[in-house]
Protein backbone atom coordinates (compact mmCIF):
# COMPACT_ATOMS: atom_id res chain seq x y z
CA UNK A 1 0.00 0.00 0.00
CA UNK A 2 1.23 3.50 -0.85
CA UNK A 3 2.09 5.59 2.21
CA UNK A 4 0.26 8.87 2.71
CA UNK A 5 2.37 11.58 1.14
CA UNK A 6 3.03 14.59 3.40
CA UNK A 7 1.71 17.83 1.89
CA UNK A 8 4.12 20.49 0.64
CA UNK A 9 7.14 18.16 0.93
CA UNK A 10 9.20 16.82 -1.94
CA UNK A 11 9.23 13.03 -2.20
CA UNK A 12 11.53 10.97 -4.43
CA UNK A 13 9.33 8.48 -6.32
CA UNK A 14 12.12 7.15 -8.55
CA UNK A 15 14.41 5.34 -7.91
CA UNK A 16 11.90 3.45 -5.78
CA UNK A 17 14.49 2.83 -3.04
CA UNK A 18 14.52 6.56 -2.21
CA UNK A 19 11.39 7.60 -0.32
CA UNK A 20 12.59 10.38 1.98
CA UNK A 21 12.20 14.12 1.98
CA UNK A 22 14.37 15.94 -0.60
CA UNK A 23 15.89 18.16 2.11
CA UNK A 24 17.56 15.09 3.63
CA UNK A 25 18.81 13.47 0.42
CA UNK A 26 19.48 15.98 -2.36
CA UNK A 27 23.14 16.38 -3.30
CA UNK A 28 24.86 19.47 -4.64
CA UNK A 29 25.89 17.17 -7.50
CA UNK A 30 22.24 16.84 -8.52
CA UNK A 31 22.23 17.87 -12.19
CA UNK A 32 18.90 19.67 -11.90
CA UNK A 33 20.42 21.90 -9.22
CA UNK A 34 23.85 22.24 -10.82
CA UNK A 35 22.89 22.64 -14.50
CA UNK A 36 19.10 22.82 -14.74
CA UNK A 37 19.36 19.40 -16.43
CA UNK A 38 15.74 18.31 -16.26
CA UNK A 39 12.12 19.36 -16.62
CA UNK A 40 8.92 19.73 -14.62
CA UNK A 41 5.17 19.64 -15.04
CA UNK A 42 2.41 20.88 -12.73
CA UNK A 43 -0.93 19.06 -12.61
CA UNK A 44 -4.25 20.20 -11.21
CA UNK A 45 -6.29 17.64 -9.23
CA UNK A 46 -10.08 17.78 -8.82
CA UNK A 47 -12.10 15.03 -7.11
CA UNK A 48 -9.03 12.80 -7.02
CA UNK A 49 -8.48 13.00 -10.78
CA UNK A 50 -5.57 14.62 -12.65
CA UNK A 51 -6.84 17.23 -15.11
CA UNK A 52 -5.66 16.85 -18.72
CA UNK A 53 -4.10 13.47 -17.90
CA UNK A 54 -3.23 12.53 -21.49
CA UNK A 55 -1.63 15.94 -22.07
CA UNK A 56 0.66 15.53 -19.06
CA UNK A 57 1.64 12.00 -20.07
CA UNK A 58 2.52 13.24 -23.57
CA UNK A 59 4.64 15.97 -21.97
CA UNK A 60 6.54 13.34 -19.99
CA UNK A 61 7.19 11.35 -23.17
CA UNK A 62 8.21 14.30 -25.37
CA UNK A 63 10.40 15.97 -22.75
CA UNK A 64 12.14 12.72 -21.82
CA UNK A 65 12.88 12.06 -25.49
CA UNK A 66 14.17 15.60 -26.06
CA UNK A 67 16.53 15.39 -23.07
CA UNK A 68 17.44 11.71 -23.70
CA UNK A 69 16.11 10.48 -20.37
CA UNK A 70 14.89 6.95 -19.64
CA UNK A 71 11.36 7.29 -18.25
CA UNK A 72 8.40 4.90 -18.11
CA UNK A 73 5.52 7.32 -18.52
CA UNK A 74 2.81 4.70 -17.87
CA UNK A 75 4.27 3.68 -14.50
CA UNK A 76 4.81 7.32 -13.50
CA UNK A 77 1.27 8.35 -14.42
CA UNK A 78 -0.21 5.36 -12.55
CA UNK A 79 1.70 6.43 -9.42
CA UNK A 80 0.63 10.05 -9.87
CA UNK A 81 -3.00 9.01 -10.11
CA UNK A 82 -2.70 7.16 -6.80
CA UNK A 83 -1.30 10.31 -5.16
CA UNK A 84 -4.10 12.35 -6.79
CA UNK A 85 -6.71 10.09 -5.18
CA UNK A 86 -5.09 10.74 -1.80
CA UNK A 87 -4.94 14.48 -2.41
CA UNK A 88 -8.50 14.84 -3.80
CA UNK A 89 -8.07 18.54 -4.63
CA UNK A 90 -4.93 20.57 -5.21
CA UNK A 91 -1.74 20.49 -7.26
CA UNK A 92 0.90 17.86 -8.02
CA UNK A 93 4.29 19.10 -9.20
CA UNK A 94 6.64 16.59 -10.82
CA UNK A 95 10.34 17.31 -11.33
CA UNK A 96 12.61 15.03 -13.38
CA UNK A 97 16.41 15.37 -13.34
CA UNK A 98 19.20 13.40 -15.00
CA UNK A 99 20.98 11.09 -12.56
CA UNK A 100 24.55 11.95 -11.51
CA UNK A 101 27.02 11.03 -14.27
CA UNK A 102 30.48 9.46 -14.12
CA UNK A 103 31.92 12.07 -16.50
CA UNK A 104 33.08 15.48 -15.27
CA UNK A 105 31.21 18.72 -15.90
CA UNK A 106 28.18 19.21 -18.12
CA UNK A 107 28.63 16.00 -20.11
CA UNK A 108 26.70 12.76 -19.88
CA UNK A 109 27.10 9.35 -21.45
CA UNK A 110 24.38 8.77 -24.09
CA UNK A 111 22.74 5.33 -24.23
CA UNK A 112 20.15 3.84 -26.56
CA UNK A 113 17.50 3.85 -23.80
CA UNK A 114 18.45 7.26 -22.37
CA UNK A 115 20.05 8.38 -19.14
CA UNK A 116 18.76 7.21 -15.78
CA UNK A 117 16.78 9.90 -13.97
CA UNK A 118 15.52 10.94 -10.56
CA UNK A 119 11.83 11.84 -10.23
CA UNK A 120 10.54 14.06 -7.43
CA UNK A 121 6.94 14.83 -6.51
CA UNK A 122 5.33 17.56 -4.40
CA UNK A 123 1.68 17.48 -3.35
CA UNK A 124 -0.14 20.69 -2.35
CA UNK A 125 -3.75 20.98 -1.22
CA UNK A 126 -5.64 23.92 -2.72
CA UNK A 127 -9.22 25.10 -2.39
CA UNK A 128 -10.95 26.18 -5.58
CA UNK A 129 -13.18 29.16 -4.78
CA UNK A 130 -14.85 29.71 -8.17
CA UNK A 131 -18.32 28.24 -8.70
CA UNK A 132 -18.27 28.50 -12.51
CA UNK A 133 -17.63 25.20 -14.27
CA UNK A 134 -16.39 24.41 -17.77
CA UNK A 135 -17.91 21.30 -19.34
CA UNK A 136 -15.33 19.15 -21.16
CA UNK A 137 -16.05 16.92 -24.18
CA UNK A 138 -15.62 13.78 -22.03
CA UNK A 139 -18.46 14.90 -19.74
CA UNK A 140 -16.24 16.05 -16.86
CA UNK A 141 -16.37 19.58 -15.46
CA UNK A 142 -13.50 21.74 -14.20
CA UNK A 143 -13.55 25.08 -12.34
CA UNK A 144 -13.07 28.13 -14.57
CA UNK A 145 -10.40 30.68 -13.73
CA UNK A 146 -11.92 33.95 -12.51
CA UNK A 147 -11.62 36.89 -14.91
CA UNK A 148 -8.71 39.18 -14.03
CA UNK A 149 -6.77 42.05 -15.60
CA UNK A 150 -3.35 41.75 -17.26
CA UNK A 151 -0.50 44.23 -17.64
CA UNK A 152 2.31 44.48 -20.20
CA UNK A 153 5.77 43.85 -18.73
CA UNK A 154 9.17 45.09 -19.86
CA UNK A 155 10.73 41.63 -19.40
CA UNK A 156 11.38 39.37 -22.38
CA UNK A 157 11.57 35.60 -22.79
CA UNK A 158 14.39 34.03 -24.75
CA UNK A 159 13.55 32.08 -27.92
CA UNK A 160 15.02 28.61 -27.51
CA UNK A 161 16.03 26.54 -30.55
CA UNK A 162 14.84 22.95 -31.12
CA UNK A 163 14.87 20.57 -29.29
CA UNK A 164 14.58 22.93 -26.30
CA UNK A 165 11.72 25.06 -27.66
CA UNK A 166 8.53 24.43 -25.69
CA UNK A 167 10.18 22.43 -22.93
CA UNK A 168 9.24 23.16 -19.31
CA UNK A 169 12.89 22.91 -18.40
CA UNK A 170 14.50 23.74 -15.06
CA UNK A 171 16.26 26.69 -16.75
CA UNK A 172 13.64 29.37 -16.06
CA UNK A 173 15.58 32.50 -15.09
CA UNK A 174 13.81 34.65 -17.68
CA UNK A 175 10.45 33.51 -16.24
CA UNK A 176 11.72 34.17 -12.71
CA UNK A 177 12.67 37.76 -13.57
CA UNK A 178 9.37 38.36 -15.38
CA UNK A 179 7.38 36.97 -12.45
CA UNK A 180 9.40 39.13 -10.06
CA UNK A 181 8.48 42.21 -12.09
CA UNK A 182 4.80 41.17 -12.05
CA UNK A 183 4.77 40.56 -8.27
CA UNK A 184 6.27 44.02 -7.71
CA UNK A 185 3.49 45.60 -9.78
CA UNK A 186 0.82 43.56 -7.95
CA UNK A 187 2.17 44.72 -4.59
CA UNK A 188 2.06 48.36 -5.69
CA UNK A 189 -1.48 48.01 -7.07
CA UNK A 190 -2.60 46.42 -3.81
CA UNK A 191 -0.94 49.15 -1.74
CA UNK A 192 -2.63 51.86 -3.82
CA UNK A 193 -5.97 49.97 -3.64
CA UNK A 194 -6.38 50.07 -7.44
CA UNK A 195 -9.30 48.11 -8.90
CA UNK A 196 -9.56 45.73 -10.65
CA UNK A 197 -6.63 43.68 -9.37
CA UNK A 198 -3.97 42.39 -11.80
CA UNK A 199 -3.82 38.63 -12.21
CA UNK A 200 -1.40 38.12 -15.10
CA UNK A 201 1.40 39.81 -17.00
CA UNK A 202 2.00 39.90 -20.74
CA UNK A 203 5.52 39.88 -22.10
CA UNK A 204 7.19 39.41 -25.45
CA UNK A 205 9.62 36.74 -26.50
CA UNK A 206 12.65 37.71 -28.56
CA UNK A 207 10.65 37.37 -31.79
CA UNK A 208 8.00 39.82 -30.56
CA UNK A 209 5.19 37.35 -29.78
CA UNK A 210 3.10 38.03 -26.69
CA UNK A 211 3.03 35.46 -23.88
CA UNK A 212 1.68 35.51 -20.33
CA UNK A 213 3.19 34.98 -16.90
CA UNK A 214 1.54 34.76 -13.45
Amino acid sequence: MLAIMPLNNWLCIHPSSATTDISDTVSLDNRGLAYGDGFFTTMGVIDGQILWLAHHQQRLVSHAEALQLELDSHSVMALLQTHAEQLQQGMLKLMVTRAVQDVRGYGYVPTTSGSACEIWLKSSAMTVTTTEQLRLPDGCSIPMQPISSAICLSSQLACLPPPLAGLKSLNCLDNVLASGELQGIKAQVSEDNIKPSIGEGLLRDMSGRWLKVR
